[in-house]
């Protein structure tokens, strides 16, 4: 099957490039800038800087990496022939916004890399291991299956009722993360120390969660005062928090809730201090109020 890209953002370059290296031919690129086209065509063997509209004739599988919100109306532009296949890269979009190229014969389809791409000349490697949402109908799902494998990635079929909850977890674990660590590496200028401080200092304990997750899972990886009961400790964080950092106090407690619900799972934690932990994540004004209160 010959294959072409649209579009040469990050996911583009990255899986053009993934695939040469796994043998597979890259029969055109193209890109509004001619001159990136050109240069990613001199990357891979046998490759053509053409417009959109060429590798739409000239090629058998034309995956379109623009940004989500072009996709449709770059679909929608183009002449699409029977025989052909469109295929997207977006996370959160169905299959449908393709419909112009279906009605014309084309088949559809979208596959999405679960990973973090940032137009690195890394990125490329990372997709190796990556998980990939697939959706589309046969012959063209184990055409993409076999795209995916080739390059070290794992398939996996994602529904079109499903397709936004897969992309609202992948957000949750990837932006999510950066988002927290950037919360928690704020917290350092509180006691002194600059925010680059905080990133230095608190990655090496980011990367140590993630290989115990990889080594020991859920729940197992949970680790900290959650995981422990020490509900002594939450409440000194809480008072130190309120302080300082009062508008992530919401923050803390939801995750912390979410943290005790792992706690319990895995079994190790006395459940009266969880409880305790519980009542002491409820905003003061939401807590129960003891027996001898009015």
């Amino acid at each position: 099957m010959r294959l072409g890209f649209i579009g040469l953002g990050s996911a583009g370059k990255a899986l053009a490039r993934a695939m040469a290296r796994a043998g597979i031919e890259i029969a055109g690129v193209a890109s509004r800038d001619r001159r990136r086209a050109a240069e990613i065509a001199t990357e891979l063997p046998g490759c053509q800087a053409m417009t959109s509209q060429e590798a739409v004739d000239r090629v058998d599988i034309v995956f379109l990496t623009v940004p989500d919100d072009q996709i449709e109306p770059v679909c929608d532009s183009l002449r699409w022939r029977a025989g052909a296949a469109a295929v997207h890269c977006s996370g959160a979009l169905p299959a449908t916004v393709l419909d112009s190229a279906a009605r014309a014969g084309a088949m559809i389809g979208s596959c999405h890399p679960l990973q973090v791409l940032t137009g690195g000349p890394n990125d490329a490697e990372l997709l190796a291991g990556s998980w990939f949402g697939i959706k589309a109908d046969e012959p063209l799902r184990s055409e993409l299956t076999k795209l995916v494998e080739a390059i070290g990635g794992y398939p996996i079929s994602v529904s079109a009722e499903g397709k936004a909850l897969y992309h609202a977890s992948a957000m949750f674990a990837a932006g999510g993360v950066v988002a927290l660590v950037a919360a928690a590496a704020d917290i350092w200028e509180t006691f002194g120390h600059g925010r680059e401080d905080g990133l230095a200092a608190l990655l090496p304990l980011v990367t140590g969660a993630v290989t115990q997750l990889q080594a020991r899972g859920l729940p197992g990886a949970l680790s900290g005062p959650m995981a422990r009961g020490d509900a002594g400790t939450v409440e000194r964080h809480l008072a130190a928090m309120s302080e300082t950092t009062p508008e992530l106090i919401p923050l803390y407690r939801e995750l912390g809730r979410l943290m005790v619900g792992l706690s319990r799972e895995l079994g190790r934690a006395d459940p009266a201090s969880l409880d305790q932990i519980v009542e002491l994540l409820q905003p003061v004004n939401e807590r129960p109020l003891a027996p001898d209160q009015p």
